[in-house]
């Protein structure tokens, strides 16, 4: 009898020890091992870590984008659309990460109409994410809405002109109108940016077809034009005419690919002078433009015919770094799109100037006067997208009510300044 009661001792003693243990894990820990789980694809494993953080923890809503995103990667997108929508219920960081992950769940589940309610909304509170607008084409794409889905990746790219899949996605709808030049431009950018990934071959196939005078259907049937296409009509009839695709013209480079000649008359013929609020011209020109000023025609279309595999193209790529270096530099002409935007403040439309930290994310938007000295509004961001302060500056001194929001969106402060001096009206939220 004494020996059954050390031994029931013994055990509760160790049933003891280790819930003492698990008590001691952090909340920190247990989802850092849910992320560990996850990228082994051990999802129901990640999913049971997750759960032991308690609501009442401070890392909880960390812990329910966790736990959404594993169920969107399982396809249970009702738990994943419950667990964001939990998650959405308290102020924090992550409200712009939880809503896409809503919209995306919606959207695999075939609720496309709640998928755009989503996202629609999440544009409103961050005009400036590209992955926002990039997912609300994706899904118009899929509605063949292609005006809409047309619309969504130009702004997606006003945001970030490097994001290359939003290129690609204009580009071939694009081709599908038999917009040649539109699609080349879009799609060749693509691959400036993109040369060499699992899906850069396709789209180089695509290119060479579409260089070839045919369009490959099986990415969809050709549609009516979206855009007023006066501007490239006569460089669109030049490229349908194949007129350089014969033995007399002699291309750049020794590559034997249609793409080849079609885009050195491509460089040779685009209208240089577009006119004002064309999207390609805004866009893409710039680029094209520094690419045939500074001679560099010939690294352009290695890089874009990278994909392709062949010996002498990476041959001659890796024997001319210093000019593939110099060229990659003209991708820099990309951002002069998104270094002012067009906005709407307190009811008055206004054109400020942009600025983005290392990771391409918004810092500010705001103008400067002849001296360099913040002027007239401004609005500053924190990295995830939530409106950090704003107000009014005059010649660098702030001026009037400035207001101040912690990371989660919600306002801490409201301050007056006159002549850039606190002048003593302080609210705390």
């Amino acid at each position: 009898m004494k020996k059954l009661i050390v031994s029931l001792l013994l055990v509760s003693c160790y049933g003891l020890g280790f819930t003492v243990r698990a008590q001691e894990k952090s909340s920190e820990t247990f989802i850092e091992e849910g992320v560990s789980l996850y990228d082994e694809g051990k999802y129901q494993e990640a999913i049971d870590s997750y759960k032991q953080v308690n609501e009442n923890d401070s890392n909880y809503v960390w812990m329910l984008s966790e736990l959404c995103m594993t169920f969107l990667q399982t396809q249970n997108y009702d738990s994943a659309i419950y667990y964001a929508d939990k998650g959405l219920q308290f102020p924090s960081s992550l409200r712009q990460h939880l809503m896409r992950s809503k919209g995306t769940a919606y959207d695999a589940a075939g609720q496309h109409d709640k998928c755009i309610e989503v996202y629609t909304e999440a544009t409103r509170l961050y005009p400036y994410s590209y992955l926002l607008h990039y997912n609300l084409g994706m899904t118009y794409l899929g509605l063949n809405d292609y005006p809409a889905a047309m619309q969504c990746f130009q702004e997606s790219i006003r945001c970030n002109p490097f994001h290359a899949s939003s290129h690609m996605r204009l580009g071939m709808l694009m081709a599908r109108q038999e917009n040649y030049t539109r699609a080349m431009l879009s799609l060749e950018t693509f691959l400036a940016l993109e040369p060499r990934s699992d899906r850069s071959n396709t789209i180089l196939i695509y290119l060479e077809n579409l260089s070839s005078g045919y369009i490959d259907t099986t990415y969809g049937e050709i549609i009516s034009p979206l855009t007023d296409n006066a501007i490239f009509e006569e460089l669109d009839g030049l490229i349908r005419a194949k007129i350089v695709l014969n033995d007399r013209y002699k291309p750049v480079i020794k590559f034997n690919a249609n793409v080849v000649k079609q885009t050195s008359l491509l460089m040779e013929m685009l209208p240089f002078d577009g006119i004002d609020n064309d999207f390609w011209t805004e866009t893409y020109l710039p680029l094209f433009r520094a690419i045939k000023e500074g001679d560099y025609l010939e690294p352009f279309l290695y890089t874009i015919l990278s994909s392709s595999g062949k010996e002498d193209v990476l041959k001659w790529m890796n024997k001319n770094k210093k000019t593939m270096d110099a060229f990659y530099k003209t991708g820099a002409n990309l951002t002069n799109i998104r270094n002012s935007r067009k906005v709407v403040i307190d009811g008055r439309e206004m054109t400020l100037a942009a600025t983005y930290d290392d990771d391409g994310n918004l810092m500010s938007l705001g103008n400067r006067d002849a001296s360099g000295k913040e002027t007239g509004i401004w609005r500053y961001f924190y990295p995830n997208g939530e409106l950090k302060s704003g107000g009014e500056g005059i010649g660098g001194e702030r001026t009037g009510k400035w207001f101040f929001n912690n990371d989660n969106g919600l306002t801490e402060t409201v301050e007056t300044y006159r002549n850039g001096v606190l002048n003593g009206d302080y609210v705390s939220y």
